[in-house]
């Protein structure tokens, strides 16, 4: 049970980032994303699946892969 991350927390983190970037579904959706984030991590830390520092390493990991793609798309003007 060596785990370095937390694969389904960094996949949450990263559609939660995406969420409130481009502000898919409103507000509600969005406070709904981010208390279903903090259930999964309570959830995942509580049943002891993985350490606090796989959480905390899945939160920097979906940081940085959603600003390296949001930056690396193409910019698209009209």
């Amino acid at each position: 049970y060596d785990l370095v991350i937390s694969t389904h927390c960094t996949l949450s983190i990263i559609s939660f980032y995406t969420i409130l970037r481009h502000g898919i579904g409103g507000k509600p959706f969005a406070w709904f994303s981010g208390f279903y984030n903090l259930w999964l991590m309570y959830s995942i830390l509580s049943l002891r699946q993985h350490y606090t520092i796989d959480i905390l390493n899945a939160i920097i990991y979906g940081f940085f892969v959603h600003n390296f793609v949001a930056n690396s798309m193409p910019k698209f003007t009209t």
